[in-house]
C-alpha cells in the first residue's frame, strides 16, 4: 500500500477538522440539509430525529404532554456556549422558545414541547456541554404560547 504524501495527509487533517467546526456550528439537521453530516455525524436523517434515541423511543416521547417551562440555570453557564448549545439542543428535538443570560451570570430559558423531550433536551445540556456544569435549576411549569416556532438566543 502506498503511503499518503505530505500534501494529501494535509488535505486529510484539513477535512476533518472543517467537519468538526462545521458540527460546532450548525445543527444536525441543517447540516443534513447541506450534506455535510460525515460519516461520523450520528444520524442520516435530516429533521428532528436525534442521533442518540432509537425512532421509537423519541416517537414515545413525543406522545406525552406539551408544556412550557421557564427555567433558570446557575452554575457555569455563561462563557462556556450553553445559549447555543441549548437552542442547537432544542431544534434537532423540535422544540421551540428562547434562551438569554441574565445580567447575574445565570440563563434564562423557555422551552416547549412534549415533557419527555424537553427532560431529555436538559438531560443531554448538563451531559454533552464540554465546560457547562449546572449547579441549581429553577423550573416553573408556564402556560403554553401557540403558535411559537423555532427556539431562538435572545439577548448579546
Amino acid at each position: 500500500m502506498e503511503e499518503k504524501s505530505f500534501w494529501e495527509k494535509i488535505v486529510e487533517w484539513f477535512q476533518k477538522l472543517l467537519q468538526k467546526i462545521l458540527q460546532v456550528l450548525f445543527p444536525s439537521d441543517v447540516l443534513g440539509m447541506m450534506g455535510a453530516g460525515g460519516a461520523d455525524s450520528g444520524d442520516s436523517d435530516s429533521g428532528t430525529k436525534d442521533a442518540e434515541l432509537g425512532e421509537e423511543e423519541l416517537r414515545r416521547m413525543r406522545e406525552t404532554a406539551v408544556e412550557r417551562r421557564h427555567i433558570i440555570f446557575s452554575g457555569r453557564v455563561q462563557g462556556v456556549g450553553f445559549r447555543y448549545h441549548a437552542m442547537y439542543g432544542a431544534r434537532n428535538l423540535g422544540l421551540t422558545g428562547w434562551v438569554s443570560n441574565l445580567s447575574d451570570g445565570r440563563v434564562e430559558m423557555e422551552i416547549q414541547g412534549p415533557s419527555a423531550v424537553i427532560d431529555h433536551a436538559i438531560l443531554k445540556l448538563q451531559q454533552d456541554g464540554r465546560w457547562i456544569r449546572i449547579e441549581h435549576m429553577e423550573t416553573n411549569v408556564i402556560p403554553v404560547v401557540q403558535g411559537e416556532r423555532g427556539f431562538q438566543v435572545k439577548g448579546y
